[in-house]
This record gives C-alpha cells, structure tokens and sequence, in this order.
C-alpha cells in the first residue's frame, strides 16, 4: 500500500497566520489558565453590572414612594401633628396595629373609616368597663379629629 503525501498548497499570509498561532500557544496565551483568567474577568465585570443595577433600582424605589416604605412613620407623625395626648396617639397606634391596614394613616381619613378601625380592635377588648371606656375615648378623639364623634354621619 502506498502513501502519498501531498503537500497542500497555502498563500504566505496563512502560513504566517499559522506560526503566529503555534508561536502564541507555545508563549502559553492558549492555556487554559489563561482561558479561566479570561472567563474571571468576564464573570467579575457580570457580577459588577448586575450589583450597580440592583443599587439603580434600590435608589430609584427609595426616592420615588419614601411613605410607602415607612407607613408607621407617617402615622405617628400626623398623630403627632393632631395635638393629641400621648395616651391617645397610644391607644390609636394600638387600634392601627390590630385594623392591619398597609397604610396606617387611612384610617384618620373619615369617621367611618376610623370607627370601622376602632370597632374592630374593641371587639378584641376581654373586659367590658375597659371596653366601653375605650370606646368612649376613641369617640372623642374622633370628635377632635373630624369635628364628630362615632355614629353621627
């Protein structure tokens, strides 16, 4: 059986492309320690874009609905621009807390919805004389907020 090799025929610009390519990998720039630096570059400049965007959206959401991020703030705030006593501001962060409304300060809106609120958490109330004089204090503070006390429409 007889072999015949044939040389193939190629333009001195591929040929020089050839050695310049044998040269590179013997110079170890085809490793593959220098492919894995390559991929931890590439993973490192990922990972840096993905953190700047998440801080993007962090900041946009901080600056565009601060009160929605801190609904108790404002509550106690407009509690305290009422001039209410600090036993009332207690009593209504307490009624707050048991209505489980998101936005807290809803409740200071109308009568109705502030009866509603405190209705509610006086259900939850054991004992009765501690229940009707609650009520009756919330009926007042009613009265200095909206100029009516509970039930009057």
């Amino acid at each position: 059986m007889t072999i015949i090799l044939a040389e193939a025929v190629m333009s001195d610009r591929a040929r020089e492309f050839l050695e310049y390519m044998k040269w590179d990998f013997r110079e170890g720039r085809g490793s593959s320690t220098e492919i894995g630096r390559q991929i931890a570059i590439v993973f490192t400049v990922f990972l840096v874009f993905i953190v700047v965007l998440y801080s993007l959206s962090v900041l946009q959401r901080r600056r565009t609905n601060p009160v929605a991020r801190q609904p108790q703030k404002l509550f106690r705030s407009l509690l305290r621009g009422l001039s209410l006593s600090t036993l009332d501001r207690i009593l209504l962060r307490m009624v707050a807390r048991s209505s489980g409304l998101q936005q807290p300060a809803a409740m200071l809106l109308s009568p109705e919805l502030l009866e509603r609120a405190s209705r509610h958490w006086n259900e939850q109330v054991m004992l009765q004389s501690v229940r009707s004089s609650t009520w009756t204090r919330l009926s007042e503070v009613c009265r200095q907020i909206h100029g009516q006390p509970f039930g009057e429409a």
